[in-house]
């Protein structure tokens, strides 16, 4: 069951049941990466703080359009060290993801894959060393190569070294950011959305 589930509130609905809370997460690899550009306002002070001083595996970050949610969550990577999966809900948005990360930090183009169907899967899968700092896949991709076996996510979360999930327009495709939270044993989620009523 994924992190975010109120632990109390099972065992209300489960009471002859032992609950066991396994918080041993896999070991994942440490990256160097540094922000080269300071937050821009109050706003995303505030929103780097919370991201950073909340203890809590998941967290969301609720900002509006234009606010540095991004910049926020690539602020946040490059703090914790940890190799980060972006995942969004279109094609458009990983080239986007990619520019920011390229904007915002010193890290370089071939530091950063974008996973663009399972062929994309296939070759990192096949690769003894993994030079790559952060990487980015859409809902799609990630449910396509899983087909209805999720299992395999978290192999190949295991194998990239993932330490930080973000999920970019958390409040669209929600039954697959759901599996790809029951299937993987990650460190940190960040989830990102305008419009968290949707």
């Amino acid at each position: 069951i994924h992190k975010g589930i109120n632990m109390t509130l099972l065992n209300q609905y489960f009471p002859d049941h032992n609950i066991i809370v396994d918080d041993g997460y896999r070991q994942n690899k440490r990256i160097n990466a540094n922000i080269i550009i300071e937050p821009r306002d109050d706003l995303q002070q505030g929103s780097i703080k919370f991201l950073k001083e909340n203890t809590d595996s998941q967290k969301f970050l609720c900002l509006k359009p234009g606010s540095g949610k991004t910049y926020c969550a690539i602020n946040f990577v490059t703090q914790q060290k940890m190799i980060p999966l972006v995942v969004v809900d279109t094609d458009k948005i990983l080239t986007q993801w990619k520019e920011s990360f390229l904007k915002f930090t010193d890290l370089k183009e071939d530091d950063i894959f974008i996973i663009e169907g399972a062929p994309a899967v296939r070759k990192l899968l096949k690769q003894s060393n993994l030079p790559y700092k952060v990487y980015i896949a859409s809902t799609r991709t990630l449910s396509s190569y899983c087909d209805e076996d999720w299992y395999l996510l978290d192999d190949l979360f295991s194998k990239l070294g993932i330490g930080i999930k973000i999920f970019d327009e958390a409040h669209i495709e929600w039954r697959n950011i759901f599996y790809i939270d029951c299937y993987t044993n990650i460190r940190q989620t960040l989830y990102l959305t305008a419009t968290p009523a949707r």
